[in-house]
């Protein structure tokens, strides 16, 4: 059975530790990852004399990229969906990737889910949700694409980018192309988006009920909060309020938030003082995250 998560965890696991990634602290145990490829043959790159694989080779992009193609070939849940491209035309293993998704991310059916990482910023984003990045997450209809969630934290909030906005166009450094364009000409999601690097920067056309809006934003390190906004009470006549909480991600600053940002126990206090007795928890866009957090909530919320 070909599975879409193996991509990610493949490559954490096998190749970017090799090329220096990882950090302190302990992952939660994952499943055996398929055969790493081949080395090539002989004693030419990849191979010292004593036919030890030299991790030196192992860290460029050629050998990245064709890691890359095999674990996809390999794990990927369409694997037989995939673009056909020429490796040799693209200068990372991102940019291939992005490349042989194209189809799927078209198609909407691969939102984000495969990406390139290390295993610093896979268990970052699992403790704080911390990263790199414009600040919103985007979800397609068709050949349209949508904001669904802006980070409260993030450069693209302070920017002016609001949930239900409608990306139309982005401007990569030339000129505005619309969406339809890039994928015309096959853009990567690399190249409309940029790398994961401080300051990079992008403008943004969006169309909101009617009118055109153009917001010019840069990457930036940042932690989206666990809980998207406050939780609410929402009420109704003749009973208790209905207790309502939007939850992003199942990660510790659930439990232990930013400075300004609300935790769990927060809005299990402020649902105790109001006397809820009904929920509404919205998971619509959650990302997933630990279990031991998930136990939390369900302890404070059933207490």
């Amino acid at each position: 059975m070909h599975v879409i998560n193996w991509t990610v965890t493949v490559l954490l696991a096998l190749l970017l530790v090799a090329c220096g990634g990882g950090g302190g602290g302990s992952a939660a145990p994952q499943p055996a990852p398929p055969p790493t490829p081949a080395p090539p043959d002989g004693n030419g790159a990849g191979e010292d004399s004593s036919g030890d694989i030299d991790l030196t080779d192992a860290c460029e992009v050629p050998t990245q990229i064709d890691f890359v193609e095999a674990v996809t070939d390999s794990w990927y849940l369409w694997y037989d969906e995939m673009a056909t491209v020429d490796k040799s035309e693209y200068d990372s293993a991102q940019a291939y990737l992005d490349a042989r998704l194209q189809p799927l991310i078209n198609e909407g059916r691969d939102r984000g889910f495969s990406y390139m990482t290390t295993i610093t910023e896979d268990e970052t984003s699992i403790g704080s949700g911390a990263y790199v990045g414009f600040g919103f997450r985007t979800a397609s209809e068709g050949a349209r694409l949508f904001i669904i969630d802006v980070f409260e934290s993030g450069p693209a909030w302070a920017a002016g980018v609001r949930r239900g906005m409608e990306l139309i166009a982005v401007n990569t450094g030339q000129e505005f192309e619309t969406l339809e364009a890039l994928s015309d000409r096959e853009a990567t999601n690399e190249e409309i988006f940029g790398p994961r690097e401080v300051g990079v920067v992008r403008d943004f056309r969006f169309l909101q009920t009617g009118a055109v809006t153009e917001l010019t934003v840069a990457k930036a390190e940042l932690a989206p909060p666990a809980l998207a906004g406050e939780p609410l009470l929402i009420e109704r006549s003749g009973l208790s309020p209905v207790g309502y909480l939007h939850l992003r991600q199942f990660i510790d600053a659930a439990i232990t938030p930013a400075e300004g940002f609300s935790s769990l126990a927060d809005a299990t206090q402020l649902f105790k003082e109001a006397s809820v007795t009904d929920l509404i928890i919205d998971l619509r866009y959650n990302g997933g995250g630990l279990l031991r957090v998930a136990d939390t909530m369900m302890d404070l919320l059933g207490a």
